[in-house]
């Protein structure tokens, strides 16, 4: 089992199924992962669905720079896709398709201390 497939099942605790999002969905195959489903989403729509999708009780912002544990690298909020699996929309790192890094792993910087989040 893939490091994120853990990770899925704790964000299924928090996010129901749903119907899919009313934007293409492309496929990504790479040796890890197989057949990953991930939404095309326009750059005018993505700042309105990654807020909706956003289940932590901080505000964000798409300029917002998060922390991808699994990369240990600096991301901007606006540069995460969104991943379809098992009837959920994910929010996972720009890094996901490199490190597995999924919306838990994605932490706030605040005055170069890293913030725990919590769920609304």
């Amino acid at each position: 089992m893939r490091r994120s497939e853990y990770e899925f099942e704790m964000i299924k605790q928090v996010v129901k199924k749903s119907d899919p999002l009313p934007y293409p969905l492309l496929t990504h195959k790479d040796d890890t992962y197989d057949d990953e489903l991930y939404y095309d989403i326009p750059d005018a729509e993505k700042e309105t669905v990654l807020k909706r999708l956003w289940f932590f009780t901080s505000d964000i912002e798409m300029s917002t720079v998060l922390h991808d544990i699994h990369a240990g690298q600096d991301v901007e909020f606006g540069n995460c896709i969104v991943v379809r699996r098992d009837g959920i929309d994910y929010i996972c790192s720009p890094m996901y398709w490199e490190s597995g890094g999924t919306i838990i792993d994605l932490l706030q910087r605040r005055d170069e201390a890293i913030s725990i989040l919590f769920v609304k």
